[in-house]
């Protein structure tokens, strides 16, 4: 029995090690991808009518044009990420955090919060009823791994503010006398005061991810605009009552 266990443990740890570096491999080629991409066109759009201008004894010229094709060659770039390259890495990246997730939940047992996300770069972690927490991400290499209270050196919920301007401005209608006589209607447009609005918030811990590493190592786990849940997060992993 013992045997049998141990037998499976080990065939745990390969399959897991596998996964790792297929994910970590397929996250360097789209970040690789991305750079190339950005990196090529601007090469193209800049170089080409500068090596053109200085050739024909116009290097101003050849600066301007270079200029110019540069923030075509930007906006080109920018118009692939968006429509190419992000749905793409989102879509791989969403299917790797959920193999993560499924692989922590697996070994986890009893888990009390859970939470795998692909912003950024895929990843996973749960905290189990007992305060265990385990942990796969690019800061373990995707590898999962367990973090006790020890390991973990803080965690707190960070929030980005966006100010913005609900409903419609108020309108304010009223007569005066002006000082030549007569009366004077006058509309007055009042903008409602700025209110802030939360537009993402993330749990960050700062953890030890090999214990005898004694490098900090930083996790972001993105949770949206739930800043009650980016704060529940983190007292969890402080094991502290929200």
């Amino acid at each position: 029995m013992t045997m049998q266990r141990s037998d499976t443990n080990m065939a745990a740890g390969d399959e897991d090690e596998l996964n790792a570096r297929a994910i970590a491999a397929m996250v360097a080629g789209t970040e690789r991808t991305s750079a190339i991409i950005l990196v090529g066109l601007m090469a193209v759009c800049i170089g080409l009518p500068l090596l053109f201008g200085i050739a024909r004894g116009h290097p101003l010229l050849g600066i301007a044009n270079a200029l110019l094709l540069g923030l075509v060659g930007w906006g080109a770039a920018l118009l692939i990420h968006v429509a190419v390259l992000n749905p793409v890495s989102a879509i791989r990246y969403a299917r790797a955090a959920n193999l993560l997730d499924r692989r922590i939940r697996c070994e986890a047992g009893s888990v009390a919060l859970h939470r795998c996300w692909s912003e950024g770069s895929p990843g996973a972690i749960t905290v189990t009823h007992d305060g265990r927490v385990r942990l796969a991400d690019r800061s373990t290499h995707y590898r999962p791994i367990v973090l006790e209270r020890a390991d973990i050196r803080r965690a707190e919920a960070v929030a980005h503010y966006h100010l913005h301007q609900p409903g419609h401005p108020r309108t304010a209608f009223g007569i005066g006398l002006p000082i030549g006589g007569g009366l004077m209607a006058t509309i007055a447009r009042t903008p409602r005061p700025k209110a802030p609005r939360v537009s993402a918030s993330h749990a960050v811990v700062m953890h030890y991810a090999e214990r005898d590493n004694p490098v900090i190592r930083s996790t972001n786990i993105p949770l949206g605009g739930d800043l009650a849940g980016a704060r529940m997060m983190a007292a969890m992993l402080q094991g502290k009552p929200d």
